[in-house]
C-alpha cells in the first residue's frame, strides 16, 4: 500500500513538473511575441509613413487658386504669387494639382522644397554654370522651343507667352546633340532678333 501511495505521489509530482514547464515554455513564447510587436511598432511605425505620405505624396488633389506659389533661387526669391495668377502667366487652362506643378517646373530647374495646404515653395540651386546677364537664350519650355531673357543676375525668364513657339515642331525632333544644347541654354545672344534668326534655322 505504501509502495502504491508513493508511486501516485510521484506521477502527481512529474504532472506538477511538467506543467510547470509548459507554462514557462507557453510564457516565453507569449513574452517574445510581445516583445517583437513591440520592437516593429516603434522600429517600423507605419501610423507615421502614411502620413507623410499624405503630406508629400497625395499630390492628385486640385489646388485651390488661392493657393501661394513661391520660387526660389538660392537665397533670392524669384517670384510668389497665387496660383491662379500663375496659370494666367503660364496659358494654364486646365484644373493643377501638386505633381502638375513639380513636372512643370522641373523643365526650369525648380524643385520640390516645402509645402503645406496653403503655400508650395520651390527652388532651384545656384548652379556655378550660371548664365550670362541681360541676354537672351535658346531654350525649352514644354517641349517646345522658346527664348529666354536673363536679368542682371543672371536668372532666366521668359519675357511673353509668344516666346514660346508651341506652334512649331518639338525640341526633341532635333538631333540629340543639338537639343541638349537647347535644353542646357548654351546659346546666347545679346538681341531677340539675334536668337530668332539662330532659332529658325532649328525651325527649318
Amino acid at each position: 500500500m505504501n509502495d502504491n501511495f508513493q508511486n501516485e505521489k510521484n506521477k502527481k509530482d512529474k504532472m506538477k513538473k511538467l506543467y510547470f514547464g509548459v507554462g514557462v515554455v507557453v510564457l516565453m513564447g507569449m513574452c517574445f511575441s510581445l516583445s517583437y510587436l513591440i520592437t516593429d511598432w516603434i522600429t517600423n511605425p507605419k501610423y507615421d509613413d502614411s502620413i507623410e505620405e499624405r503630406t508629400v505624396y497625395n499630390s492628385t488633389d486640385v489646388l485651390e487658386d488661392t493657393t501661394t506659389i513661391a520660387l526660389i533661387s538660392g537665397d533670392s526669391i524669384d517670384k510668389e504669387q497665387s496660383l491662379k495668377a500663375f496659370k494666367e502667366e503660364n496659358n494654364i487652362q486646365v484644373d493643377v494639382n501638386q505633381q502638375f506643378l513639380i513636372d512643370f517646373l522641373d523643365d526650369s530647374g525648380y524643385k520640390l522644397e516645402a509645402l503645406d495646404n496653403n503655400k508650395i515653395v520651390f527652388k532651384k540651386e545656384n548652379s556655378e554654370n550660371a548664365l550670362v546677364a541681360n541676354k537672351y537664350y535658346l531654350g525649352e519650355k514644354d517641349g517646345y522651343f522658346a527664348i529666354y531673357k536673363t536679368d542682371e543676375n543672371g536668372r532666366a525668364f521668359i519675357e511673353a507667352e509668344n516666346d514660346v513657339f508651341r506652334d512649331y515642331k518639338k525640341v526633341n525632333t532635333i538631333p540629340v546633340s543639338a537639343e541638349e544644347e537647347i535644353k542646357s541654354f548654351k546659346h546666347y545672344y545679346d538681341s531677340k532678333e539675334e536668337a530668332l534668326e539662330r532659332l529658325a534655322g532649328y525651325m527649318n
